[in-house]
């Protein structure tokens, strides 16, 4: 006997099951595009994440690889989304199949050698563990057969081992050979790490920002290639182990024609299809050593040399005390304004005969050298000399210290008194005998004081001959500014005149058409002839119009009655207050009558 409940029972069975086939199974699954390959070539790591559902539920945003993969990551790309969805017939009978997935991408490097593998990656999802399956690849040292188009990219360094403050070119290369052609290249070098231990220049690029890369045809074993370059100079600032990491250089390419110097063999080298190849430089490694103890010279700053060091005054016969201008001018390849120099203002100050101040800053010229300054003062006539000055540094390419010193300067100062402009010998004036007179008798008159007139000296002569220019030109700006005064008076009271016929207009039009507006312009005419006929300044206020009032020996009444409009007429501008118009005009004119 059937139970009559039994077919509601299978309904519900058939909608769980249902249910179910929606849900799906969710996957993952590791992927590479190759398992030969070499120790500078990109691996493409590819993690798909997939479910026979219409989407994904609360995909992660990421897939973090495990610690202790034998690869270096060198690109990780944003994870990509897809959705596919067909329709199957079976039996006359119409299925929709749908299936979603996530896609993680890698670019990988190998970091050794030999047999190596990518483990079973796992990831939690939706309450359940999924896990892909091992992958084995073979890592040679040389380039498998078939897996490279023939081109080579490396990075290298001018110097593995430098000292602080060396210059070090660091060159990206890509060979080419003839049969291909280059069309873009976009390298990869990410220094951020290093902006904080180094100086590092920026590759020249175009008006359109495209990196400007060297070309040029070489040989290499015999065979010729486009050699393309790009060169980044590296100032270390302290020593220590540095890594450079590694760089990718993406190359769009063609076929090149058999022959290229032919019209259609030029337009079928463009119009054929391009191609993509990524390319790989390990990682490099550059040390930065300190100094050598052995040799180190007193007062050695860190100078890299080899330096020239030049000193010139800007006069050789001063006089006691008059300034002296000394210029230092050191030279070298490696000099930078960031240069640290070591104390040599030493030899100044040891100077008895000579006052040494001064702290100017370096001075960088045109040709890469760099001027230092100080002020000499003589204090003692006579031969005088400026000692050589000695900077010490270190060349780097020798690998030892040296000494640059300059030149002694010899001076000849002249006393004070020698420094006036002697007279010719045919031209001196006469001697006067100089007359003591004898004891006079009591009563006896003193004889009269004689002047003559090479007596007077040059400078009563000069103030003489200018007094009266001085005068004149005292004469002139004094009118000057009278005139300059009078015309500024006589531009206010325009300016005030035509400031109160202006309010005098928007009362007017205050009592013809009234309204908040007219009262706002008429409140706005009204400040404007306040701050005019006070010389305040916008906007004014109720404290400056008191202290303007008071200055102007205005009553108390009046200095209330102004501030008291001032306050209506902020309201009727910015409050949106309507102002009963008899009372504001009847106060305004009354207020023009006093002021």
């Amino acid at each position: 006997m059937r139970h009559p409940s039994s077919p509601s029972w299978l309904l519900v069975l058939l909608l769980v099951a249902g249910a179910l086939s929606l849900q799906g199974t969710p996957s993952l699954q590791a992927r590479v595009n190759k398992n030969i390959l070499s120790l500078q070539e990109p691996l493409e790591l590819t993690i798909v994440l997939s479910d026979d559902a219409e989407d994904l539920k609360d995909p992660p945003q990421s897939f973090p690889l495990p610690a202790g993969l034998p690869f270096q990551v060198v690109r990780q790309a944003p994870p990509a989304s897809n959705h596919i969805s067909r329709t199957q017939i079976l039996n006359g009978r119409a299925t929709h199949i749908f299936q979603s997935s996530v896609t993680y991408s890698y670019l990988v490097v190998p970091l050794q050698e030999g047999e190596c593998t990518i483990p079973s990656l796992t990831l939690d999802y939706q309450g359940k563990t999924l896990r892909s399956e091992p992958i084995t690849l073979q890592v040679t040292r040389e380039a498998a057969p078939g897996q490279q188009k023939g081109m080579t990219y490396q990075m290298r360094l001018s110097r593995s081992r430098t000292t602080p403050g060396a210059l070090v070119t660091l060159t990206l290369e890509c060979l080419v050979p003839q049969n291909l052609v280059p069309r873009q290249l976009s390298p990869s070098l990410d220094l951020d790490a290093l902006q904080d231990d180094f100086t590092i220049s920026t590759p020249e690029t175009t008006p359109r920002g495209q990196i400007l890369w060297n070309q040029e045809s070489v040989l290499q074993n015999g065979v010729p290639y486009l050699r393309i370059s790009l060169e980044v100079e590296l100032t270390p600032r302290r020593p220590g182990s540095y890594a450079i990491p590694v760089s990718t250089l993406e190359v769009l390419y063609t076929a090149a024609d058999s022959q290229p110097d032919s019209f259609f063999g030029f337009m079928d080298s463009y119009l054929s299809p391009m191609a993509q190849e990524t390319l790989i430089s390990p990682a490099l490694t550059l040390e930065v050593e300190d100094f050598p103890q052995e040799g180190r010279p007193d007062g050695f700053s860190g100078l890299l040399g080899p330096l020239q060091v030049t000193a010139s005054v800007d006069q050789t016969t001063p006089r006691v005390g008059d300034p002296i201008q000394l210029t230092l001018r050191l030279q070298g390849d490696s000099l930078t304004p960031q240069s640290i120099l070591p104390p040599w203002e030493k030899e100044l100050e040891s100077l008895t005969a000579f006052q040494c101040f001064g702290n100017d800053p370096l001075l960088p010229e045109k040709d890469g050298s760099l001027l230092l300054q100080r002020t000499l003062r003589p204090l003692q006539p006579g031969p005088q000399e400026i000692p050589a000055i000695q900077i010490p540094f270190y060349d780097p390419d020798r690998g030892q210290y040296g000494i640059a010193v300059s030149e002694p300067i010899r001076l000849q100062v002249q006393a004070t008194e020698e420094a006036a402009l002697p007279l010719p010998a045919q031209a001196s004036p006469p001697q006067t005998p100089k007359v003591t007179p004898s004891p006079a008798a009591p009563g006896a008159a003193l004889p009269k004081e004689t002047s003559s007139w090479p007596a007077l000296n040059r400078r009563t002569i000069l103030w003489a001959t200018l007094l009266p220019f001085t005068l004149l030109l005292l004469g002139l700006l004094l009118r000057g500014s009278l005139l300059l005064r009078k015309r500024h008076l006589a531009s206010s009271a325009y300016r005030l005149r035509k400031a109160r016929e202006s309010l005098e207009r928007q009362l007017e039009t205050l009592e013809t058409v009234g309204g908040d507006h007219a009262a706002a312009q008429a409140a706005q005419a009204w400040e404007e002839y306040l701050y005019l006929r006070f010389s305040l300044r916008p906007p004014v206020t109720a404290q400056a119009l008191e202290e303007a009032a008071r200055k102007n020996g205005l009553s108390a009444e009046t200095s209330q009655a102004l501030q008291e409009l001032l306050t209506l007429g902020d309201a009727a501008q910015y409050g949106g207050t309507a102002i009963p118009f008899p009372p504001l005009k009847e106060k305004i004119l009354n207020l023009l009558q006093t002021l």
